[in-house]
């Protein structure tokens, strides 16, 4: 049971009302305290800090019971993408959301397929807080020649915390057959009252209600919610107004974007507990989001290696190795929007993804005049003309308008013994270990 109100505040010895509750015993290193409500506590003397005299243990399941317990899987709404439980899309005011949401409501209540993807169909309650009945049902006309029975929308509704919970019951009570609920906006549920809490913390509340009750019904309650203005490029989830706690909380995050905002491209990047990361290339085609693209979180990681660290490690596989500096390097596969002093931490962060795989080796050397780098491929049994390698980096290249300098023949010409300072001026003996290819 909570702790009242005045409880769990720090209780001075000696002091006491009839509000808060009063002192009916004392033991040693505690005291004891009985609230009005009936309710023991003990105030530990040292910590000062009132609990209940008797607390819920602990549920706890063994390992071996919950490995071999059979349990349901998560119910999807939408297959591979949309799962039971707190969802949250975030993106540009004026970017789609509202007829990408509107479409989904009317593609989910129908059972119709979501981009190629079954449907779970069910009933569907939408929330359009920032829309008017008239400019849904403009909407809807231009969508679909016959709404949904089992469609319902309300433009008005309670706040988080206050009466929106109680809102959500009577209506699952009243239609129980509701599978999904689409809320536009998030912002438009907060009560927006002022709180001491940080904005983590503030966050993390004001959805934790929300979640409780998709749970507690099975369902998936949909937030709608907007991005910042200063972008984060790295990860498109760091973007949400707020703080992070919108995505710890939500079960399944979406963040749609678009790189101009009067294009009619976009990208839906998805991530969650129960679905697997993805990205969907969009286009706006007569008001309705398709889908041109489909990548799943290997082909995301393919695409954000740069067409430097291929170009790069196409040189290599032509050549067997190069030494030389950055810049001299930048030259030889004719990239001129990589800086120099960019090109290092770039190859350093790719190795384990492109050059470990094709058994290419670098290090880099200081002299007196500049930094070398030293690349070269060494000997590898498996694949010794060569063959497996020209795939792989054709297969990492494929969709791009880039010319790597490939094998043109199986056979590796014998290597030149390239001239590269040594001892005092600043590079290390090569060892056994470095498999170095070439005298240096």
């Amino acid at each position: 049971e909570d702790i009242p109100k005045g409880i769990e505040r720090r209780v001075m010895p000696g002091r006491h009302s009839a509000e808060k509750g009063c002192l009916s015993g004392k033991r040693k290193g505690e005291r004891q305290i009985k609230n009005t409500k009936g309710v023991n506590y003990h105030v530990n003397n040292e910590t000062q800090r009132a609990v209940p005299e008797s607390v819920e243990e602990l549920k706890l399941i063994s390992a071996e019971e919950l490995y071999y317990k059979q349990l349901t899987q998560p119910k999807l709404l939408i297959d591979g993408l949309l799962p039971n439980g707190l969802a949250v899309l975030s993106g540009d005011s004026k970017i789609g959301k509202s007829w990408l949401v509107l479409w989904l409501c009317l593609q989910i209540s129908r059972g119709e397929p979501v981009w190629g993807r079954p449907t779970r169909q069910c009933g569907v309650v939408y929330l359009a807080l920032e829309d008017t009945e008239r400019r849904i049902q403009k909407r809807m006309i231009h969508l679909t020649d016959e709404p949904p029975e089992n469609m319902h929308i309300s433009f008005h509704c309670g706040t988080i915390g206050e009466s929106l919970e109680i809102q959500i019951r009577k209506m699952m009570a009243k239609y129980p057959d509701t599978g999904i609920i689409f809320i536009d906006t998030l912002q438009l549920v907060r009560n927006g009252k002022p709180s001491s809490a940080n904005a983590y913390e503030k966050d993390y509340k004001d959805l934790s209600p929300i979640k409780a009750l998709a749970d507690e019904y099975d369902i998936c309650i949909f937030m709608v919610h907007h991005t910042r203005k200063e972008k984060d490029k790295d990860n498109v989830f760091h973007n949400p107004s707020g703080s992070v706690a919108l995505n710890g909380a939500a079960d399944t995050s979406f963040v749609l974007d678009k790189e101009n905002h009067f294009d009619n491209r976009a990208v839906l990047s998805i991530t969650g507990r129960d679905v697997e990361s993805r990205q969907l290339k969009l286009v706006m085609k007569d008001l309705v989001w398709e889908v041109t693209e489909d990548l799943d979180a290997e082909a995301i990681a393919r695409q954000q290696i740069p067409d430097f660290i291929l170009q790069v490690a196409g040189l290599v596989l032509a050549n067997r190795f190069f030494v030389g500096t950055m810049t001299d390097l930048l030259a030889q596969v004719n990239n001129t929007e990589v800086k120099p002093n960019a090109a290092k931490r770039i190859l350093l962060k790719f190795y384990g993804e492109v050059f470990e795989p094709l058994k290419i080796k670098f290090r880099f050397n200081r002299t007196a005049e500049a930094r070398i780098i030293s690349m070269w491929i060494y000997d590898d049994p498996d694949d010794p003309d060569g063959k497996r390698k020209s795939e792989f980096l054709a297969s990492l290249a494929a969709g791009r308008d880039i010319t790597l300098p490939l094998p043109e023949t199986a056979s590796q010409p014998s290597l030149p013994s390239p001239k590269e300072p040594k001892g005092d001026d600043g590079f290390r003996d090569i060892t056994p270990e470095d498999d170095v290819p070439f005298d240096i």
